[in-house]
């Protein structure tokens, strides 16, 4: 916390450091705190994607899914292949129970090379009885066929 208090002290206009700060004062669950920061580096640099993205997960975290979606949507709209936040979005849809949606977006994630999105579209689509433990889902039955 300290090092990005002295970056933004020595470049108050940085506003990568806003965001990582953010990023720290919510995993302290120092929610307000974050959200300050997020909009401090999103006032700085309306184009900064992963700004938009952290504040959705703020956003998710204090159960805003409308502010979340936009967010997530804002992120995707600034960089169509940052892969975080469409895992992200994912992820608030799997949260909120909209499973087709949520795959949808974990798999776009995936494609980008999200390293957490695998295992994510693997529990919606158990989720979703696509796939289960044993393997008679719907993708299980393909993969024995081609076997």
């Amino acid at each position: 916390m300290r090092d990005y208090r002295r970056a933004i002290e020595l470049n108050p206009s940085f506003a990568q450091a806003y965001s990582n700060r953010g990023l720290t004062y919510a995993a302290l669950q120092q929610y307000k705190a974050a959200l300050g920061d997020y909009e401090r580096a999103i006032e700085l640099d309306r184009n900064y994607a992963q700004a938009y993205s952290n504040r959705g997960t703020t956003y998710a975290e204090l159960q805003q899914y409308e502010a979340a979606l936009g967010d997530f949507g804002r992120a995707i709209e600034l960089d169509p292949n940052y892969a975080k936040a469409y895992y992200n979005l994912g992820a608030l849809f799997a949260n909120t129970g909209k499973m087709h949606e949520s795959l949808f977006y974990l798999e776009k994630a995936a494609q980008l090379g999200d390293s957490q999105a695998m295992d994510a579209i693997a529990q919606v689509q158990e989720a979703l009885g696509i796939v289960n433990q044993q393997g008679s889902g719907f993708l299980g039955r393909l993969f024995k066929k081609r076997k």
